[in-house]
């Protein structure tokens, strides 16, 4: 008899050990989902570059997601140990069916279902909610301002060479502007639109609220605007120095140019995001 409950509690313990939590499941399909959503830029990147090339260049997708990512991660291994609940696994479920298709959007759209169940089940402050947000936040970018562009692309675009032509002072037709010489035009394609840096910006403000577990309030919102603001600013001078200095186009357009910018933007953001976000600004103020 001993030996039966001996069996029985052994058998228990087993049995417990092998649950999964809720934070070691969406960690799981996290990591599965993030693999798809970048597959195609990864694969693209190495097919371009070679291996070594694609991994300098973070495989063809921006540092920040690269962070974004180790953030979540790093957030659903504070949470505690929480057993999932049946309503995960279902939600599990339909995740996956996204995570099979061939498409990087279905992935990304999965992977913002899942954070939004994460927000909506989670505690204010809980790791896991946290995750979430961060989570979802990561969806901006990869998705939602994709979704935007391609159904807004002709007035994004057109707002931004407003923007340059005002600069310039030339003005501005559709999407292109004049050279300030009068040589010729500049027309934006839609890897020149400020939308892609902007989605950046407020992915970044989410990653430091996300980590540093601060909430809404009038100074992150303005750190949020400034951030946004400051992105657009740097790309609209650049676009504006090609309109200026036509005959430095390759240098100012190309990968000197664009690297200036993209770290002058991440200088920018990260200088507004740790002055107005992180938890000792009360201190430093």
């Amino acid at each position: 008899m001993g030996a039966q409950s001996i069996s029985v509690a052994g058998a228990m313990e087993r049995s417990e050990a092998w649950r999964v939590t809720r934070a070691q499941l969406y960690g799981a399909l996290f990591a599965v989902g993030f693999a798809n959503g970048i597959a195609e830029r990864a694969l693209s990147a190495i097919g371009e570059s070679g291996l070594i090339g694609a991994f300098f260049n973070t495989f063809g997708v921006s540092a920040l997601i690269w962070v974004a990512a180790g953030g979540v991660f790093w957030l659903l291994r504070q949470a505690g140990h929480e057993r999932a609940r049946p309503m995960d696994f279902w939600l599990a479920s339909i995740a996956c069916i996204g995570f099979i298709f061939p498409m990087s959007a279905a992935s990304w759209l999965g992977l913002a279902i899942l954070a939004a169940y994460l927000v909506w089940t989670s505690t204010s402050g809980d790791p896991m909610r946290r995750a979430g947000v961060l989570m979802f936040g990561m969806t901006i970018p990869m998705l939602w301002a994709r979704l935007l562009f391609a159904s807004m692309s002709n007035t994004i675009l057109s707002i931004d060479a407003k923007m340059v032509g005002m600069v310039v002072g030339t003005g501005s037709s559709g999407n292109t502007i004049p050279f300030w010489d009068g040589t010729g035009v500049l027309f934006l394609e839609p890897a020149c639109s400020s939308l892609t840096n902007v989605s950046l910006a407020l992915l970044c403000g989410v990653f430091f609220m996300s980590i540093f577990n601060r909430s809404w309030s009038l100074n992150v919102l303005k750190a949020v605007v400034a951030a946004c603001v400051a992105t657009v600013a740097i790309n609209v001078t650049r676009m504006s120095a090609i309109a200026f200095f036509p005959t430095y186009y390759d240098l100012i357009h190309g990968a000197v140019g664009a690297s200036a910018a993209e770290w002058l933007s991440i200088i920018a953001v990260l200088s507004i995001y740790f002055r107005w976000i992180t938890p000792d600004v009360a201190h430093r103020a």
